[in-house]
């Protein structure tokens, strides 16, 4: 009996032994875990920020088109009004000379 506990006792080593390897292997595989997790988490702020450069640059970039039109149709304005000033001088002094 006394070598039969003996070989119990050998048995209940080897589990305790496995059960100690296992929970090593478990708390290694949390702190990986963590790392992915804090990977992930720093990723998804950088994409987050990129987003937010990309969204930010196309309102700049519609903005400044925004106002090169609103300059383009002043200027259209303003030679619209220059035109209309030139055919009034030019009626005139052609309508001048003509009567004269």
């Amino acid at each position: 009996l006394g070598g039969g506990s003996g070989g119990i006792d050998m048995r209940l080593g080897v589990v305790d032994n496995t059960l100690g390897t296992i929970q090593d292997r478990l708390a290694e595989q949390k702190v990986l875990i963590a790392d992915l997790e804090n990977t992930l988490r720093n990723v998804e702020a950088k994409q987050n920020v990129a987003q937010n450069d990309v969204a930010s640059s196309v309102n700049d970039v519609a903005k400044k088109f925004g106002q090169e039109v609103n300059d383009l149709r002043q200027a259209g304005v303003e030679m619209r009004g220059n035109l209309k000033r030139l055919e009034e001088r030019l009626s005139s002094n052609l309508g001048g000379g003509g009567g004269g």
